[in-house]
């Protein structure tokens, strides 16, 4: 299926079309990336006041297209994303990208998406989200504020000047514009508008995996909860997991932010390659892990300690 087939059977307007046109034609989109299989490309595109959203399409696992951008506007599909679409038409280069999970055929729609099977586990989605790469926004003066998922799953921001930590936008300055700032609240709209589903999605698939015994090979387990999205990755260093490998004793462990697996006693660990990943069974946990992720400023995100 071509490109254009996918855009139109996206549903967009000519309105729409003709839009997102115009973003081709005058080169407002930057930094534009793909994956060597077809399966996923991003990039940035000019907003007002100097603003760029970020947005991509990608093919997920059960084949449908996901168009994502941050600019809040509300609309599906959204002008920037479908910008990004033509731009695979008419010529523009994408620079390579490597994605974890990039081993998935050609871009194409499809029928819309079976219920998951348990056991063994159902691959979660992957679908990226904007909060995997450092995001930046600023009001059009001199500050700017780095944009960051917080521990307790909500967003953060951080003044650059100050280095001050803000849960919500602070207010303006004397130098800096009203209305990009109400262009920057738009765009952090959608932003949490996405990690609400994100928390969600990472949420239902972790109590789904602790109710139903789910496990995972070392090879499925890694690229979705070691290397897999921001919100997925710091969900599951809050947890504790549990390789099996064959007659070998069952050891419990947790994911620290740098992509290293230590025991409770702080040893690292290397999982087997034939080993089986799970989360731990409340009846498997020590008591200390408790103090662990306390100790830590660890905020779990779905209650497996006390389950």
């Amino acid at each position: 299926m071509t490109i254009q087939e996918i855009i139109q059977q996206l549903g967009a307007s000519q309105e729409q079309l003709q839009r997102a046109r115009s973003i081709v034609e005058r080169g407002e989109l930057r930094n534009l990336r793909r994956t060597s299989d077809g399966t996923f490309f991003c990039g940035e595109c000019k907003g007002p006041n100097k603003l760029f959203y970020l947005t991509s399409a990608r093919k997920t696992p059960d084949k449908r297209i996901v168009l994502q951008c941050n600019c809040g506007s509300g609309e599906s599909p959204c002008k920037h994303a479908l910008a990004l679409l033509l731009a695979l038409t008419s010529g523009r280069p994408f620079a390579p990208f490597a994605f974890p999970d990039d081993n998935r055929g050609g871009l194409v729609l499809a029928e819309p998406p079976k219920p998951a099977s348990a056991k063994p586990a159902a691959k979660p989605d992957q679908t990226s989200s904007m909060l995997d790469k450092p995001l930046r926004i600023d009001f059009g003066g001199e500050r700017w504020f780095a944009v960051e998922l917080a521990q307790d799953f909500s967003l953060r921001y951080t003044d650059s000047e100050s280095g001050k930590q803000y849960k919500t936008l602070p207010k303006l300055h004397a130098d800096e514009d009203a209305e990009q700032a109400e262009d920057a609240k738009k765009q952090i709209a959608g932003l949490r508008k996405e990690l609400r589903a994100s928390v969600k999605s990472a949420t239902d698939t972790l109590e789904t995996a602790l109710k139903e015994r789910q496990d995972w090979s070392v090879q499925d387990w890694q690229p979705v909860f070691l290397t897999g999205t921001a919100v997925m990755r710091q969900a599951a260093q809050g947890l504790v997991w549990v390789a099996r490998a064959g007659a070998q004793k069952a050891q419990a462990f947790r994911c620290l932010e740098d992509g290293s697996l230590v025991l409770l006693d702080g040893k690292q660990l290397t999982l087997p390659k034939n080993a089986r990943v799970s989360l731990a069974q409340p009846e498997e946990l020590d008591g200390q892990w408790e103090q662990v992720f306390a100790q830590a400023g660890i905020v779990p995100l779905i209650n497996q300690l006390g389950a």
